[in-house]
C-alpha cells in the first residue's frame, strides 16, 4: 500500500496514464498541500477507459480495510465513521456540562475488497467506527496523518461468541432470573439476558474476551456473579448453582457489642490478584447485639473481614465456603486515637494516618477535624504510625505500644510545602481544564521523586507542592500535546506559564524477526529528549484518548498528541525507568525524531514474542509521512 505501482506528474487540468496493469488500485490525486483526494479503480478490462473527477479539501485522507479476523478474508458493505477526539476539533458540540463532544466527521462503505477511502479529514487526530451484520462493533485506532497525505489502517472484526447460562436455585431451575454481561470489574453492562422456562439466559454476537455474569433472582435475596470467558465463533456453556449459605456471628469492641460495623466477604479469585476474574463481594452490617447475618448463594473460598467507617480492623478469616458458618470477631481489643496538625496547631482534614504493625500496612483517613482512630484486634507488640497530606511534608513515624484499652493524645505534626503557582494554556493562549504533574530529580541519583498531581482550573490556573530545586513537570489536556518542561525552583516569577504545543504522533508496531508474528501486550517507556516520561504520565495521557499505552492484539501502539521533538523508545516489558535513567540501554527500540504536525509509523522486529526477555532488538522498519 505504501509504494506506488504507479507515480505522474499530471501538468494540465486533465492528463493521461497511457498505461495500467490489469489489477486493483487505490488512486492518490494530490496538488500541493490539499489532502489527496483518493478513489477505488479497477482495472480489469485490457483496453478500457476510467475517468477520475477530484476535488481539492484541506487537511489529511485515510485508508481503512476490514477485514475478518477468524479468516483474513475482506468485508465488503462494512460501514465506517470517522469521529474526532475532545479537544482536537474546533466544531466539537458540547454536553450539558460544557464538555467537548465526539462529532461524526466522515462515513463510507467498505467495497468488495474491504476498503473504504475517505478524503479530506481537516482535523488533527480521528477514530474509526466500524460496523457490519453478522460481526462486532469494532474500532480502528487512533488516526492521524501530516496535511497533504494520508495513513492507511487494518481493521479486523470479530464475528463473536455466545454464552449460555444454566441456573438453578436449591437444584430448581429458576425462571425469570436477570442475566447482566458486564466487563470484569463490574463498571458497565455489555448486554442483559433473562433465563426461560429451563433456567436458561443466553446471548450472542459478543466479542471476545473475559466477562463476568451478575446474576439475579426476582423475589428472591439470591445473586451471584460468574466469570465468563467468550471466544470467537464458539458458545460458552456453563452452569450455576444457587444455595443459600449463611455466615453469622457477632462482633465485639472489646466486651461491648459493635454497632452498624461492616462484614465482607470477598472471593478469592480476585482477592489474590487475578485482574480477569471479577470482583465478587458480599456485605452486610452489625445490628445493635453486635450480631450479623451474611447470606451467599455461590461456593467458594472467600476472605471474612471486619471494619468500620473509619478503618479495618485488620482482622480477617479464610473460609472454604460450602454450607453455613458461624465465625466471631473482635473489633478492637486495643485503640490509638489523635489528631493531625500542622505548624499552627490547626487540624490538617482528612489527612491519610498509615500503621505498620506485625508485618501489616494500612491506613486510615482523618475526619474534617483531623481526628483518627486506629483500631486493633488484638494486643501486643508495637505499631509505627505517621500521616501524609496534600501539600504537607509526611510526618515524623512514632512508634507505640499496642496496649489494652484506649490510647488518645497522639499527635502528628505535617509541615506545610512550598507552593508553586501558574497556568496552564493551549494553543490559542487561552487557559483551559487539564493536569500538571510534577516530580523532583534526585542528584547523583538516577531517580525522581514524586511531588504531586492536580488538575487545573477551568481558566487554567494551578497550585501545586514543590520543593526547591531542579524539578521536572508534565500537563496535557484536551487538545494539548503532552508537554515535558524541567524548571529551577523557586521561580524568578510569580507565576509559571505553561504553553501547549502543536501535537505530533508515532505509531510504533512489534513484531517478530522473522514477522511471522505480532508482539501484543508490550508496555512502552519514552523518553523525550533526555527527560523519561514517567509511565504513569504517559498512561493517563494515553487513556484520555481511549487508547492503551501497550501495544494492542495487532502489535501496535498509538503514541498520539506528543510535542515534537527527539523521542528514545523502549521495551518496557524488559527495562525500567530506573535503568533508561541510568543511561542502560536495555530494551532500546528505536529513536524518532517529531516535528509538528507530522506523523511518525515505525514497525520494530524484535526476536521474541513469547520471551521478551531474550535479547536482541535487532532490526528497524519504518516512514515518516
Amino acid at each position: 500500500m505504501r509504494r506506488p505501482a504507479i507515480q505522474e506528474e499530471l501538468g494540465a487540468a486533465e492528463d493521461l496514464i497511457t498505461y495500467i496493469p490489469l489489477g486493483d488500485y487505490v488512486v492518490s490525486i494530490q496538488f500541493a498541500s490539499w489532502a489527496p483526494d483518493l478513489h477505488w479503480l479497477s482495472a480489469r478490462v485490457p483496453g478500457s477507459d476510467h475517468h477520475l473527477r477530484t476535488t481539492l479539501s484541506a487537511g489529511w485522507s485515510a485508508v481503512l480495510r476490514t477485514v475478518a479476523r477468524d479468516s483474513e478474508e475482506p468485508l465488503s458493505n462494512s460501514t465506517v465513521e470517522l469521529w474526532s477526539l475532545p479537544g482536537f476539533d474546533d466544531q466539537a458540540p458540547t454536553g450539558a456540562s460544557g464538555e467537548m463532544l465526539p462529532r461524526r466527521i466522515r462515513s463510507n462503505t467498505t467495497n468488495d475488497e474491504g476498503f473504504a477511502l475517505i478524503s479530506g479529514i481537516s482535523v488533527p487526530l480521528a477514530t474509526g467506527r466500524v460496523r457490519r451484520d453478522g460481526y462486532v462493533k469494532a474500532k480502528a485506532p487512533i488516526l492521524s496523518a501530516s496535511p497533504g497525505t494520508w495513513t492507511f489502517a487494518t481493521v479486523y472484526m470479530d464475528r463473536g461468541g455466545a454464552f449460555e447460562l444454566q441456573v438453578a436455585l436449591n437444584e430448581v431451575p429458576v425462571s425469570g432470573a436477570r442475566c447482566d454481561l458486564r466487563a470484569p470489574d463490574l463498571s458497565n453492562t455489555v448486554t442483559a439476558a433473562t433465563t426461560n422456562s429451563e433456567g436458561i439466559c443466553q446471548s450472542s454476537g459478543i466479542a471476545p474476551g473475559h466477562y463476568a455474569v451478575v446474576v439475579e433472582v426476582p423475589g428472591e435475596d439470591a445473586s451471584a456473579i460468574v466469570a465468563v470467558k467468550i471466544e470467537n465463533n464458539s458458545r460458552t456453556i456453563q452452569s450455576v448453582e444457587l444455595k443459600k449459605m449463611t455466615i453469622s456471628g457477632h462482633v465485639l469492641l472489646g466486651d461491648e457489642p459493635a454497632i452498624g460495623y461492616t462484614v465482607s466477604a470477598v472471593s478469592t479469585d480476585r482477592a489474590f490478584g487475578d485482574e480477569t476474574s471479577p470482583k465478587i463481594e458480599f456485605n452486610t452490617k452489625t445490628d445493635e447485639e453486635g450480631e450479623y447475618e451474611l447470606d451467599i448463594y455461590q461456593e467458594g473460598t472467600f476472605i471474612v473481614s471486619v471494619s468500620n467507617d473509619v478503618a479495618s480492623t485488620g482482622e480477617f478469616r479464610i473460609v472454604d465456603l460450602r454450607g453455613d458458618e458461624e465465625i466471631d470477631f473482635q473489633a478492637a481489643a486495643s485503640e490509638i486515637q489523635g489528631r493531625v496538625i500542622d505548624e499552627a496547631s490547626r487540624a490538617v482534614a482528612h489527612a491519610k494516618v498509615a500503621v505498620q504493625w506485625e508485618g501489616t500496612l494500612r491506613s486510615v483517613e482523618a475526619d474534617e477535624d483531623g481526628l483518627f482512630q486506629i483500631p486493633f484486634y488484638k494486643t501486643g507488640g508495637s505499631a509505627e504510625i505517621w500521616a501524609r497530606a496534600e501539600g504537607f511534608e509526611p510526618s515524623e513515624k512514632i512508634r507505640l505500644e499496642v496496649t489494652d484499652g484506649i490510647q488518645d493524645g497522639v499527635a502528628l505534626l505535617v509541615r506545610k510545602r512550598s507552593e508553586m503557582h501558574g497556568v496552564l494554556l493551549d494553543t490559542s493562549g487561552a487557559g483551559f481544564r487539564g493536569w500538571i504533574w510534577l516530580q523532583r530529580t534526585n542528584e547523583g541519583r538516577p531517580s525522581a521523586s514524586f511531588l504531586g498531581f492536580v488538575e487545573t482550573a477551568p481558566d487554567g490556573t494551578f497550585v501545586i507542592p514543590a520543593e526547591a530545586g531542579r524539578l521536572q513537570l508534565f500537563f496535557g489536556g484536551p487538545g494539548c500535546a503532552l508537554g515535558v518542561r524541567e524548571i529551577i525552583f523557586p521561580l524568578t516569577e510569580e507565576k509559571l506559564y505553561l504553553h501547549c504545543r502543536r501535537p505530533a504522533n508515532i505509531a510504533v508496531r512489534l513484531l517478530t524477526e522473522d514477522e511471522a508474528g505480532l508482539v501484543d501486550h508490550v508496555t512502552l517507556l519514552i523518553k523525550a529528549d533526555n527527560v523519561v516520561i514517567p509511565a504513569d504520565v504517559l498512561r493517563r495521557h494515553l487513556m484520555a484518548f481511549g487508547l492503551p499505552s501497550y501495544t494492542d492484539g495487532q502489535g501496535v501502539v498509538a503514541l498520539v498528541a506528543l510535542e515534537p521533538g527527539t523521542y528514545h523508545i523502549y521495551h518496557g516489558n524488559v527495562t525500567s525507568e530506573l535503568n533508561i535513567l541510568a543511561g542502560l540501554e536495555d530494551g532500546y527500540l528505536t529513536t524518532v525524531e517529531l516535528f509538528r504536525d507530522s506523523t511518525v509509523e515505525v514497525e520494530v522486529a524484535i526476536k521474541s514474542s513469547r520471551n521478551p526477555f531474550e535479547g536482541a532488538f535487532e532490526s528497524l522498519k519504518g516512514f515518516s509521512q
